[in-house]
């Protein structure tokens, strides 16, 4: 059995090097990604494996890149099927300039 971090360091992984069958392999069918803060044009809640690759993944990769995780860090929570994931990426956009973003789930 493989466990929440080691999942999660391989997800890191498969959306720095954009692998989309990386992605497949590790994602449930039924996979919920939530973002409550997400940017002003995106949505807050995604459903379903496909929808998650292609919306919050492909459509991300499009406008990033050389993206590199950085500051990954987890924390295991009282309840064991829970942890607190928090990482910083970096990229380019299309027109050159640098972005740095931050994320916690």
């Amino acid at each position: 059995m493989t466990n929440t971090k080691t999942v999660i360091e391989r997800f890191l992984k498969f959306t720095e090097t954009r692998n989309s069958d990386g992605h497949r392999e590790i994602l449930a069918e039924d996979c919920v990604f939530t973002s409550p803060y997400a940017a002003e044009d995106a949505p807050t809640r995604i459903e379903g494996r496909d929808a998650i690759i292609e919306r919050a993944l492909i459509g991300g990769w499009k406008t990033r890149k050389n993206m590199k995780i950085i500051d990954f860090r987890y924390d295991v929570l009282a309840d064991p099927q829970w942890a607190l994931i928090q990482w910083s990426n970096t990229s380019t956009t299309d027109d050159g300039n640098a972005r740095r973003l931050s994320w916690r789930s």
